[in-house]
């Protein structure tokens, strides 16, 4: 019935529950106990109405006759009736409170599954981020962890009914056992024909999922493509095929929901065909059965048909939830991927350099052979700015995402004066980088929360000292509430010289050791630009900065500087003296 693998990490977090299993269980059993009772004194009953006076049964139905006969036949029947409405009563209390205490840990496991995912994508290594399609793993955020957690409200259900079942099962057994294998003979044929149905639903459950990332995939095109889409004038392309995957979508909860739907019909056909057997059985044999012990019977049969109903419904969830409850095991499965080891050598200034010492780095994922860096040897001096340059895509990206340890080298080492850099304390390490960039994007919230996202501390005073040296205070006091200006998610309510200048001013927050800009000032004018170079130049103190540009008001501010194609370094040393420098300067010259 699970549908999770009892030694995957779902698994793990519902082991967190086990102790509610048996309360739930006994609060069930408690419940329908005192239903069934209740039921059960309808046969004294009846026998009152029907007689008035003292009644005899045999076997384990002895024990009502017993309570009943206590009572005088003039009070009898108001008492046996005050009896069944007490129990039921009390009966419906405990199902609030078996209730009640379902929803509570229903919600603390739901918790524990959304903390767990966040927790996994902000701890799992970079490479996982770089390899993994960015829609499946919002879907797996947003929908299927949601619908994963629905299994676990169903396992109460089910573990509830199933003790409720259990109660009843004895109840009809006691009251009459020849008509109680007849209701088994039954129950096992109306299980055949379910299972068909349970088997079908986690087929579609699964494919279901397939189709919501796609849906979802279309929905992040709408709205991180947006500017692209108008350009090309391609809005009903992306509407036909937003049209068709929801179209898919739909087509596949139809058809979940039609076999859902189905169930009940279904099961009721079949209870009601148990019940005429029953009706016909009883009658083959009527001077065996009572007519109280029959009422009483299909009475106690239609009252079980909720919680059968109940378990039913939970095997539809649980059936129906084996996509989803696919999808958030494959991200919580830790051992896929291994985070960077955290190292224990503290950090807290560059005082020498950062020495690359023939570093290759290969995906393992990506079909070509050649690695995206190979065999790198260069040296960025402290206290100096170095420039990075080379085409998109020759591997600039990849040297700035070593140095602040989203990614490991395959081989070779990378030095920070003279110590492997893996054994530096990666906290202490990334604490002293700033790192601005034309893709690190801005997070919801005001102007002021995202320059001082990395630095919490800051006063008011800080955060527009450093919005001033990245040229950025000017335009922000006239935003419409200044630095309290709600910036939407990704900052597309700014332009992207404002964007770039805000994030460039939360890398200064940080009053970084090592400030990486990464094509940081591309959206910016270049006079603007060359104020930014020198601002950040002349209150760097003795900062390191290393630079990704192609534009050569920003690389005029730099010192030494690294060239590499198609992830080989071809030379590096004085920027002055390197060929391709001086090939950029002399064709902006011509």
């Amino acid at each position: 019935m699970l549908p999770f693998n009892l030694h995957g990490p779902l698994a793990g977090i519902a082991r967190r529950y086990a102790w509610t299993v048996p309360i739930v269980a006994v609060l069930g059993l408690a419940g329908s106990a005192l239903e069934g009772i209740g039921i059960g004194l309808l046969i004294p009953l009846l026998v009152t109405l029907m007689a008035g006076d003292d009644m005899t049964l045999g076997g384990p139905l002895k024990v009502l006759a017993t309570f009943a006969n206590r009572f005088s036949p003039e009070t009898r029947l108001v008492t046996l009736t005050a009896t069944i409405f007490s129990l039921i009563v009390l009966k419906n209390v405990v199902v609030y409170v078996t209730n009640l205490f379902a929803a509570a840990v229903d919600g603390h496991a739901s918790h524990r599954i959304r903390s767990a995912l966040s927790a996994q994508l902000l701890s799992v290594a970079y490479p996982f981020l770089l390899a993994e399609d960015s829609a499946r793993l919002l879907n797996v955020i947003t929908t299927e962890s949601w619908r994963a957690s629905e299994a676990i409200r169903a396992l109460f259900s089910a573990v509830a009914a199933v003790g409720s079942l259990a109660i009843f099962a004895t109840l009809l057994l006691i009251v009459d056992w020849r008509l109680s294998l007849v209701v088994a003979g039954g129950m096992i044929l109306i299980r055949l024909v379910r299972w068909r149905m349970f088997t079908a639903l986690h087929a579609l459950s699964r494919q279901m999922s397939d189709l919501n990332q796609v849906l979802h995939e279309r929905m992040l095109l709408s709205v991180l493509a947006g500017r692209l889409i108008r350009v090309f004038g391609q809005e009903q392309r992306e509407q036909a095929r937003f049209d068709e995957a929801s179209e898919a979508v739909r087509r596949i909860i139809l058809q979940i929901d039609t076999r859902s739907a189905r169930a009940g019909p279904v099961n009721e056909v079949l209870q009601a065909g148990l019940f005429a057997v029953l009706l016909l059985g009883a009658g083959l044999y009527a001077s065996g059965v009572s007519v109280p012990v029959l009422v009483t019977f299909l009475v106690l049969l239609q009252r079980m048909q909720p919680h059968i109903a109940m378990l039913e419904g939970a095997r539809v969830k649980l059936a129906a939830s084996a996509g989803p409850v696919g999808e958030v095991e494959w991200l919580l499965d830790a051992g896929r991927t291994a985070p960077a080891t955290r190292g224990t050598r503290p950090f807290t200034r560059l005082e020498q350099a950062i020495r690359f010492e023939n570093v290759e780095l290969r995906y393992e994922s990506r079909a070509p052979a050649r690695p995206t860096l190979a065999q790198a040897s260069f040296t960025i001096p402290a206290g100096q700015t170095t420039a990075i340059l080379g085409a998109s895509g020759s591997g600039k990206s990849t040297i700035v995402n070593l140095i602040c340890r989203l990614l490991d080298p395959t081989s070779g080492a990378i030095l920070v004066d003279g110590h492997p850099l893996a054994s530096i304390d990666l906290a202490s390490w990334r604490g002293r980088i700033g790192l601005a960039g034309q893709d690190i994007d801005l997070i919801e919230g005001t102007v002021a929360e995202n320059i001082a996202y990395g630095a919490p501390d800051l006063s008011a005073a800080e955060i527009a000292e450093v919005a001033r040296i990245a040229d950025a205070h000017d335009f922000i006091r006239l935003l419409p509430h200044g630095y309290d200006t709600k910036v939407s998610g990704r900052g597309l309510n700014l332009s992207g010289g404002q964007r770039q200048r805000i994030g460039l001013a939360r890398a200064l927050a940080r009053k970084p050791e090592l400030l990486i800009l990464d094509e940081a000032t591309n959206a910016v004018d270049g006079l603007s630009e060359t104020g930014i170079m020198t601002l950040i130049r002349t209150t760097g103190r003795r900062m390191t900065i290393i630079v990704v540009s192609h534009r050569a008001s920003t690389l005029a501010a730099c010192e030494a500087g690294v060239v590499i194609e198609d992830g080989v370094v071809v030379e590096s040393g004085p920027l002055a003296t390197l060929a391709a420098y001086r090939q950029m300067t002399g064709r902006l010259a011509i």
